[in-house]
């Protein structure tokens, strides 16, 4: 799943532009199980969870020349939070949400500049985290 805030709300409709169309993207992939995106267009939010058979599919599908120029026009542009995991949910609702539960945790990987309050919550969550792991 991915959960990416752009750091403007003039980003948002760009971001909801280009969400769709690498939604496209993924059910024209080989592979590909299935896909939802969601926005919270006043909270800056965009979410998509994807669904593949298998590694080598989703790998196919991120290391595409399209979804690879869509990263590098956009790191910087937002914050994202990102995890994948195998998983036997049978809603799109479970999903999200352990998702979103893992990622709260401190799992999966963070890209960008932490420019917002949220962002910066995120990360002392990051470092309170790893502080009591090392303990």
């Amino acid at each position: 799943m991915n959960e990416f805030r752009p750091h403007t709300l003039t980003e948002v409709v760009p971001v909801s532009i280009i969400s769709a169309r690498l939604e496209k993207q993924v059910l024209r992939t080989e592979g590909a199980l299935a896909i939802a995106t969601s926005y919270q267009p006043w909270g800056r939010i965009t979410y998509s969870l994807s669904l593949w058979a298998d590694e080598q599919a989703l790998e196919e599908f991120t290391g595409s020349p399209e979804h690879v120029a869509v990263m590098d026009a956009y790191r910087s542009r937002g914050y994202l939070r990102h995890i994948h995991w195998r998983g036997t949910h049978r809603s799109i609702g479970a999903s999200m949400a352990e998702a979103r539960r893992r990622l709260d945790a401190g799992q999966g990987r963070r890209v960008g500049e932490p420019r917002d309050s949220w962002a910066r919550r995120d990360q002392r969550r990051l470092a309170a985290i790893a502080g009591a792991v090392k303990s």
